[in-house]
């Protein structure tokens, strides 16, 4: 039993991370269309995700294109911020 509970956890886990890719992946067509609220939305529910599932890797992936769209907008406090989030994240991510 605590085979398939744990496999089922790990099922649950690997979707979610797929979950987080798609998010960043709507992100990145939405800014490219220059939708760049829409693309904010979908890497806010990406972050999100990533750090409920305390996936440092897929978390940092999410900080570091919210980076993106903010430099791209013109809002490069946030940016800077965000990308300082990113870093981190990554480092704990190894």
């Amino acid at each position: 039993r605590m085979a398939c509970a744990a496999k089922r956890r790990a099922d649950a886990a690997e979707r979610a991370g797929h979950l987080c890719a798609t998010w960043r992946l709507e992100a990145r067509a939405h800014a490219i269309e220059g939708d760049l609220d829409a693309a904010l939305d979908a890497l806010t529910a990406a972050v999100a995700a990533a750090d409920a599932l305390g996936d440092a890797l897929a978390l940092a992936q999410g900080l570091n294109s919210m980076a993106v769209v903010h430099l791209k907008s013109g809002r490069l406090l946030e940016a800077e911020a965000l990308y300082g989030c990113a870093s981190d994240a990554a480092g704990r991510a190894g």
